[in-house]
């Protein structure tokens, strides 16, 4: 092997240790926070003025369903931009997403629920806002 060659790759062996090196001593991204309590809600039951906080610290709702029927989760929210999306899931999966606009104030999910756990996930917007949350059961027609 030629002595220019052996000093190339001598020169990118050096450069890729240092760019690990750098990467490896860079500071680690802080954990993301996380909603590890979910709230306990009973059907039937409201929550109200609720403050959230910008970022992506969801909040979540946990409740049960001892029958069937339709479920309607309805929340409120007082700044336009102040909530991203709320999702509801339980029975298996998701049973209703949405991504929300900058001129809504108030969305409601209203499906056929089977018996079971359900989670809600309200993801905060750009701006801080407070907001109600109200989970009802109604028997099915």
């Amino acid at each position: 092997m030629r002595q220019s060659s052996k000093a190339g790759l001598i020169a990118a062996g050096l450069m890729i240790t240092g760019l690990w090196i750098a990467g490896c001593a860079s500071a680690p991204e802080a954990p993301k926070e996380r909603d590890t309590n979910p709230t306990r809600l009973a059907v039937g039951e409201a929550v109200t003025d609720v403050e959230i906080k910008t970022g992506r610290i969801p909040h979540h709702y946990t409740f049960t369903l001892d029958r069937e029927g339709l479920l309607m989760v309805t929340l409120t929210w007082r700044h336009p931009d102040g909530v991203d999306r709320m999702v509801v899931h339980g029975g298996g999966g998701l049973v209703k997403g949405t991504a929300l606009g900058f001129d809504r104030l108030q969305t409601s999910h209203t499906t056929t629920a089977r018996r079971g756990q359900y989670y809600i996930e309200v993801v905060p917007g750009r701006y801080p806002t407070t907001y109600d949350l109200k989970v009802e059961l109604s028997a099915n027609n």
